[in-house]
């Protein structure tokens, strides 16, 4: 099997760590964007830094919608997309390439928690569990059919430590789920809008608004927003 992962720094490493390992993946091409600055979340280094030391074939910086991204995937031929955390909408044109589609993995348990930025609000919202969901891409965020999930208890951490958490069973798991959806193993779960919740971005003008509204508990926002953006965004 031929992956194309479309993923950044954290979540995308953990990623590639568990498909590197797996015996029916024969080669992988990861999509990615050089950082300007160190990970803020816990000690990684960088995707692209990553995929150099494994000698995985990598692309970094590219616009999803130029006709050159569009004919690199074309040519790399994969059989899936997995996308694992990024910072841009994937075209239509190029979840059509593989023949079993885009999945994304996002980091709560669907239909909870759609949005930017979920292990902050779980644990600023009290929440004693969160996990991970993989979900088909489609034309609308975190609204595709729901394929497969894992749950893990939040444990009192901070947001940085839930990430790596949540990070490191994203890499345990993806070998679990290709297998299989490989094998018609899954049945898909369709989402419905008026179900589950979202949330925006911490650090947006709406998030900021929300967290100064005084309905959370000061705790657990000072560990949803630890170690970053930290709390000095509310000053």
């Amino acid at each position: 099997m031929k992956v194309c992962l479309f993923g950044l720094t954290g979540f995308g490493n953990s990623t590639l760590n568990g498909l590197i390992n797996l015996p029916f993946v024969t080669d992988i091409l990861v999509i990615t964007r050089k950082e300007k600055h160190r990970f803020p979340y816990y000690d990684c280094i960088s995707l692209e830094e990553m995929c150099v030391q494994r000698n995985i074939n990598v692309c970094f910086n590219q616009e999803l919608n130029s006709d050159e991204c569009h004919r690199k995937i074309v040519n790399f031929l994969p059989e899936i997309i997995l996308v694992a955390t990024f910072h841009q909408r994937i075209p239509q044109r190029i979840i059509d390439i593989p023949r079993m589609g885009a999945v994304n993995i996002h980091p709560s348990l669907l239909p909870a928690y759609r949005g930017p930025t979920p292990t902050n609000w779980v644990i600023i919202n009290g929440e004693s569990e969160t996990g991970i969901t993989f979900h088909f891409v489609t034309d609308e965020f975190d609204m595709g059919d729901i394929l497969y999930q894992k749950k893990v208890s939040i444990d009192g951490l901070s947001d940085g430590k839930l990430r790596e958490k949540l990070a490191g069973v994203a890499g345990a798991e993806v070998g679990k789920f290709l297998w299989k959806y490989m094998n018609n193993r899954l049945e898909p779960k369709r989402q419905n809008k008026k179900e589950g919740s979202y949330f925006p971005n911490v650090r947006s003008r709406k998030g900021i608004a929300m967290l100064k509204s005084g309905h959370y508990n000061r705790e657990d926002v000072i560990r949803g927003l630890t170690p970053f953006p930290g709390v000095g965004i509310l000053e």
